[in-house]
């Protein structure tokens, strides 16, 4: 189900980390060091929101189609939102890809977000028993793994930017 839910923050929402720029390690680990630090009064929440930042954050990291230098290396460029409301967290992940991704990706949300919990656990348990993709920089796993650790299906959006690139941006939320 896509998520056609503006990412704007309602008046219960407060803005957690409101972020566009370069995705580096170093950026990763600051942050996901932070985020533990401000979830820390609740261990199983920590867990959820620290598992789901680095999955997602690596996947700007690795697969965002926006670059820069940056001491002569190449970063990925994204956006990070996570508010916090009354009862959840919401947690927002928006980078450019390049078009030849974008059904392969849909096809993929769209699938994920059919399944149940169970049949997501055999899901997973296949993709990690065949070789992993060879567009894939890990085993393949991670959007899976986001919905098992939320418990919650994938809010995700497309928007065309010109004839080569789309913005994709994928929501998450994750209860206290």
């Amino acid at each position: 189900m896509k998520n056609e839910e503006s990412v704007n923050p309602t008046s219960d929402a407060e803005i957690i980390l409101d972020y566009k720029g370069q995705i580096t390690d170093v950026w990763i680990s600051q942050k996901s060091r932070w985020i533990q630090d401000l979830t820390k009064n609740n261990r199983k929440l920590s867990r959820k929101v620290f598992y789901i930042f680095i999955e997602l954050s690596q996947n700007i990291q690795f697969y965002s189609a926006q670059k820069t230098k940056l001491e002569e290396k190449e970063e990925s460029i994204g956006k990070v939102l996570i508010l916090k409301y009354p009862q959840h967290y919401k947690m927002i992940f928006t980078n450019a890809i390049r078009k030849d991704q974008h059904n392969k990706l849909e096809q993929d949300c769209e699938f994920i977000n059919t399944l149940s919990r169970e049949k997501l656990r055999e899901h997973k348990k296949n993709i990690l028993d065949s070789p992993p993709p060879s567009t894939s920089k890990g085993a393949g796993i991670g959007l899976v793994q986001v919905c098992l650790v939320s418990g919650n299906s994938l809010g995700y959006q497309f928007q065309d930017i010109n004839g080569e690139l789309s913005v994709f941006s994928i929501t998450i939320q994750v209860e206290y």
